[in-house]
């Protein structure tokens, strides 16, 4: 019995459900029927109209506009252009050959609008601006008349953010709008800049994005043009069907342009406000300077170029973390943090670098030059211009300063191995603050052929004649090693110490230097001297008589103590030792004038030694000093300088002074007890063998003989 009740029920439900359908699709079909009928051109009107009180342009649908009926309705246009402003370069701003626009049906009766598909064909789309920066899509300035009737956009407030405690009891989410495909072909996009005249074009080849399900991650391939560099892009965007309701997004990317591929991986936590950024970043590149045209500004030409790291944040704070860039063999990771919250913007970063080769960091085209042949160090070139047909050791060229006034930063480098063209540095370690155009390197260390450089610099570039602060220290850097390194076997070994604390002012190397001030001290010890003048220079006048004249000298020591104001060096204490005989030197060093005038008197540690010669000059430009020989001190002067160390007769000492400090010192006190030198000079003619004129002339023609 309850059997035959169910299968009535069901056969009466059957009946009812079945009934409902034939009138449903009897609605649909009558719907379509009638909506075949309508002609839906007499709404063009109404849209063209509506285009025109938002924009102040012409939107012209010249073709037919086609309504497709169906569980997937949609809208077909054709022939469609937009015009330009009336500035334009060209009448239209846009020209759109066929655009065809296709909705699901069911979803709109639930307030969802899913595009579920678009296809674009022959879009020609020119953005532009005015020499005055006027852009051709701004229609900010739109107003109305009685002329044209067209009114100002009304502004449309944003939606009440549901998840905001502020948000009204009961407030409608906003329509979500799904895109499931998408085709464009043939799309061209021209950028062309009023002020400058440059113009960049963008040739969209194809591009489909396609989701497999609703609200899936949508899937894109794009193939365009940027000018003649090809384009390619692939990969995954999820997350927008949530996007106008303030969802995050999630990026998975791959793009091949301008032979470099990038890789983007991670999530935009606020896409709307480029937020809670944590994106992935991987970029590899044979020749950066191929991505020039992309980068719309000239790229250095290094390469191959390798970069990796995480970027975080967004707004006005971000951050770069496990950096990992590698250009040729340079190799540097560390942390990056930028914020663009205050006056100007801030970079702090600590990096560190296994290796750092200045060569991969200079275009091939620049190394390819060669060093210049004055330098002061590895890759720091001081001779930089011609003045008036001859070398100058120090720029007038302004200094790049301009820029550093233009973002605060707080930089920690720290380098195992710096390679430069000439020397490298080992374990190096750079902190340097600059803040509001004022630079301090708190501090520079590095070792450096076999020594180790340790100096502190501070620049204030804000102000017009920018002051400079130079102190530091250099030990036991071998000075040979640098020469052999500049191409120069001069000189051999000759551990060096410097100490110096300089001050000078000015905008360009050569203002400082004729403005600077201060006091350098220099110590050499053991080094041996190839050079013919400087072993003539160097050298006793018993030994070249025995041995003639070598090309060589043995340098015992070397110590000079510097004393500078207003660009002037001006020597307190100057030596050079050797193991019989001292050269003393007075004079000065003109760095504003670029001028040197020095002479050496040579001593003798013993007259036994007779090593007595007569003093010789070094004068003229720094970049080119010229030798000379004092002939008119023999007797009175050089000869007498010559026994200066032992003094009278009587009061001989013997004993061996190596120390240059040392003789330095016993030199100064002897020249400064001596009342008369005309007895001591006699003296010591005597001990040389003869009278103190025969002894002068003799000098005087050995020298005369050697700089023929």
């Amino acid at each position: 019995m309850l059997s035959q009740i169910g299968g009535e029920m069901i056969r009466k439900l059957g009946i009812v459900l079945g009934v409902l359908l034939l009138v449903l699709v009897g609605a649909l079909v009558a719907g379509y029927v009638a909506l075949q009928q309508i002609d839906w051109n007499e709404y063009k009107q109404p849209v063209t109209d509506a285009a025109f009180d938002a924009t102040g342009r012409r939107l012209d649908l010249g073709g037919d506009l086609d309504l497709q009926i169906g569980l997937q309705p949609g809208i077909r246009l054709s022939g469609v252009s937009f015009a330009n402003a009336d500035w334009g370069s060209r009448p239209n701003m846009a020209t759109l050959d066929h655009l065809l626009v296709r909705f699901r049906l069911l979803p709109l009766f639930s307030g969802e609008l899913e595009v579920s598909r678009v296809e674009l064909t022959g879009l020609d789309l020119l953005l532009e601006t005015r020499k005055d920066g006027l852009a051709n899509w701004d229609f900010s300035d739109v107003e109305a008349t009685p002329e044209t009737g067209v009114s100002p956009p009304v502004p449309v407030p944003p939606a009440s953010d549901p998840a905001s405690p502020d948000a009204p009891a009961g407030a409608a989410q906003p329509l979500a709008m799904l895109l499931q495909h998408a085709e464009i072909e043939n799309a061209v996009i021209v950028m062309r800049d009023g002020s400058t005249g440059d113009e960049q074009r963008i040739a969209v080849d194809r591009l489909v994005a396609a989701a497999s399900r609703l609200r899936g991650p949508l899937s894109l391939e794009v193939a365009a043009h940027y000018g003649a560099e090809p384009i390619e892009l692939s990969g995954e965007i999820e997350g927008l069907p949530t996007l106008m309701a303030g969802g995050s997004l999630d990026v998975d990317l791959k793009v091949s342009a301008g032979g470099a591929k990038i890789g983007l991986i991670g999530t935009i936590g606020k896409p709307l406000d480029g937020a809670d950024l944590d994106l992935d970043l991987d970029f590899q590149t044979a020749r950066l300077g191929r991505l020039g045209g992309l980068a719309g500004s000239d790229l250095p030409d290094l390469g191959p170029v390798a970069l990796a790291l995480n970027l975080s944040g967004g707004g006005d704070a971000y951050a770069v973390r496990d950096l990992d860039l590698n250009i040729g063999e340079t190799k540097i990771g560390g942390t990056v943090d930028v914020s663009l919250a205050g006056e100007r913007p801030r970079i702090d970063a600590w990096l560190v670098a296994p290796r750092i080769d200045l060569a991969d960091l200079q275009e091939p085209s620049l190394a390819a030059r060669g060093p210049s042949r004055v330098r002061a160090a590895p890759g720091i070139q001081l001779v930089a211009v011609e003045s008036g047909g001859s070398e100058r050791l120090f720029s007038d060229d302004p200094l790049p300063l301009a820029g550093l006034d233009a973002v605060d930063a707080n930089l920690r480098l720290d380098a195992d191995l710096l390679v430069a063209d000439r020397l490298d540095l080992d374990n190096l370690a750079l902190a340097l603050v600059l803040d509001g155009g004022k630079l301090q390197v708190e501090r520079f260390a590095a070792g450096l052929a076999g020594g180790r450089i340790d100096l502190a610099l501070g620049l204030d570039a804000s102000r017009s004649t920018p002051p400079l602060t130079l102190a530091g220290t250099v030990r036991h850097l071998r000075v040979g090693d640098v020469a052999a390194a500049q191409g120069s076997n001069v000189i051999e070994d000759g551990p060096l110490d410097l100490d110096f604390d300089l001050k000078g002012r000015g905008s360009s190397l050569h203002q400082i230097m004729a403005s600077l001030a201060g006091n350098f001290e220099l110590s050499m010890g053991e080094a041996i001297v190839r050079d013919e003048y400087a072993a003539i220079a160097l050298s006793g006048l018993k030994s070249m008589v025995q041995q003639g004249v070598s090309d060589k000298a043995t340098v015992a020591c070397v110590f000079g103590d510097f004393e500078i104001a207003e660009g002037i060096a001006r020597p307190s204490g100057l030596i050079v030792h050797l193991s019989s005989i001292a050269l003393f030197g007075k004079g000065k060093i003109d760095l504003g004038r670029e001028q040197l005038k020095l002479e050496f008197d040579r001593q003798a540690q013993s007259l036994a030694a007779s090593g007595a010669l007569p003093p010789f000059t070094l004068k003229g430009p720094l970049t080119d000093p010229k030798p000379g020989i004092a002939t008119g001190a023999l007797v009175g002067k050089v000869v007498d300088l010559g026994a200066g160390l032992v003094g009278s007769g009587q009061s001989r000492d013997k004993t061996k002074v190596t120390g240059c400090r040392d003789l330095l010192a016993r030199y100064q006190k002897e020249q400064k007890e001596r009342g008369s030198t005309a007895d001591v000079a006699r003296k010591a003619a005597e001990d040389l063998g003869g009278k103190a004129g025969e002894t002068g002339k003799k000098v005087v023609d050995k020298f005369k003989s050697l700089f023929k």
